[in-house]
């Protein structure tokens, strides 16, 4: 259960820093 929350999380953070990349 928390390896799948991790990798959840990890893909929400990567595709949150993309977006906030886009947005600089």
């Amino acid at each position: 259960m928390g390896r799948a929350i991790d990798e959840a999380n990890e893909a929400v953070y990567e595709v949150a820093d993309s977006i906030s990349s886009a947005f600089k």
